[in-house]
């Protein structure tokens, strides 16, 4: 198989060097087909010749193509990631004003986070971290609203129901914090100018994470 799926294999038709290539293949055949006159042999021949070019060509031509960023702090694959949860997890219109509450929290901690790795570049590994637990939380959230939804008696509905606002409480801790963050280094930013003091971002962010993977393997945890 020449590409992995046929997204790659448009890929590879939409690279500058493709068109070349066709366009010089084309004229070289025409050119072989002037000189030569069209016999059999010679369409024969010049057609294996372009066919061997351009499957080479493709073979070569996925190193070209552009892979698919995993990196949480750019926003189409952040957003991509946090709807594919509501969507593996097959949210119900009865529960999308909860999910939408849930949804603006964890694009707001995203927004939080590109902020802070513009202002401080140095922070990308802790943040897309970060990145990752929001998600992880934010499935939590849908996880929990399933729960509710399942459970009968009256006992297990109080529990559901206190799993998912510790869940909620979460999420929305992570993103007040992370917008909190902002407002630190922008203070922060000013104090280094005056007085050459450092910053204490990448301790309260490596506390931020350390305290969601905690709320994530105890099924969730209130700050």
């Amino acid at each position: 198989m020449l590409l992995n799926d046929q997204s790659e294999f448009k890929a590879v038709f939409k690279l500058p060097q493709t068109r070349f290539l066709l366009l010089g293949v084309g004229v070289g055949y025409l050119c072989l087909m002037a000189w030569l006159r069209p016999r059999p042999v010679v369409v024969l021949s010049g057609g294996a010749i372009a066919l061997t070019a351009a499957v080479i060509w493709v073979r070569q031509a996925r190193h070209f193509v552009p892979q698919k960023s995993e990196n949480l702090l750019e926003r189409e694959v952040f957003m991509e990631q946090l709807e594919l949860v509501a969507l593996d997890r097959q949210v119900l219109d009865a529960e999308r004003a909860d999910w939408n509450v849930a949804y603006g929290w964890a694009e707001s901690a995203h927004a939080a986070a590109a902020q802070l790795v513009q202002r401080e570049p140095l922070l990308l590994p802790e943040l897309i971290e970060t990145l990752h637990t929001v998600i992880d939380l934010a499935t939590h959230v849908v996880v929990a609203m399933q729960l509710v939804r399942q459970v009968q008696t009256l006992p297990y509905q109080e529990l559901a129901q206190q799993r998912l606002q510790i869940s909620r409480d979460r999420l929305h801790y992570t993103c007040t914090q992370l917008q909190q963050l902002c407002d630190q280094l922008a203070l922060d930013d000013l104090d280094r100018r005056s007085q050459n003091t450092d910053s204490t971002l990448p301790t309260s962010l490596q506390i931020l994470i350390t305290d969601n993977k905690n709320a994530l393997e105890s099924g969730g945890t209130s700050s």
